[in-house]
């Protein structure tokens, strides 16, 4: 443009202008901001496309992460991840059957604050070896509604980049009733030892 003074270059741009060339026009600056202009031009188009594909991307992060909260919260397990100040990080709504509290709530509260007493002292040494590096399987009784129940407890460590542990996962499986058929295939077997044992006996009393 011929307009060189600061109102013109100012309705210049109001228009929808991206830059403004006064006369007399030098056709290595026109060729220079031509480049420059179309450069620009790549580059915004390149992350409006990193953009879109990031939204994507977390887009399918948040399904598959609700995905699996759906299917962790449907399994019979108790599983939680403890910090290591053994803050519950979280909690499937299995352990709502131990804890009394609902999951949400008990996020971010220590270990004893949520379980009771007796149950936390019963399970600290396991926590404890847990925060050592060592992985902890054993059988747990635990009182419910005045009905003793048997779980599976596994503590797995989870190592941070300095090798110490940063967290626990731990994993509570209600073993009562394999526990009580294990029980009565035992007795049903010892039964069948003492009825062939008996059998035997009368066998032999009458081949005398």
């Amino acid at each position: 443009s011929a307009l060189d003074d600061v109102t013109s270059n100012l309705q210049g741009f109001s228009c929808g202008g991206v830059d403004y060339i006064s006369k007399p026009f030098y056709e290595e600056e026109v060729m220079a901001r031509v480049r420059t202009h179309l450069s620009l031009e790549q580059t915004k188009k390149t992350l409006q496309s990193t953009i879109s594909d990031l939204k994507a991307a977390e887009a399918a992060r948040r399904k598959s992460e609700e995905h699996l909260q759906t299917i962790l919260h449907s399994i019979p397990q108790q599983i939680a991840y403890l910090d290591s100040d053994l803050r519950f990080r979280y909690m499937n709504c299995a352990w709502e059957v131990l804890t009394r509290h609902p999951s949400e709530e008990a996020i971010g509260k220590k270990i004893e604050d949520v379980f009771s007493r007796e149950y936390y002292q019963q399970i600290l040494p396991s926590l404890m070896q847990g925060m050592a590096g060592a992985k902890v399987q054993q059988e747990d009784m635990v009182t419910i509604d005045g009905q003793e129940k048997i779980f599976d407890l596994q503590v797995i460590p989870e190592p941070g980049e300095d090798g110490h542990t940063q967290g626990l996962f731990v994993v509570l499986t209600d073993i009562t009733r394999h526990k009580e058929n294990e029980k009565a295939i035992r007795n049903l077997q010892q039964q069948m030892e003492i009825s062939l044992s008996s059998i035997q006996s009368v066998i032999f009393v009458t081949d005398l």
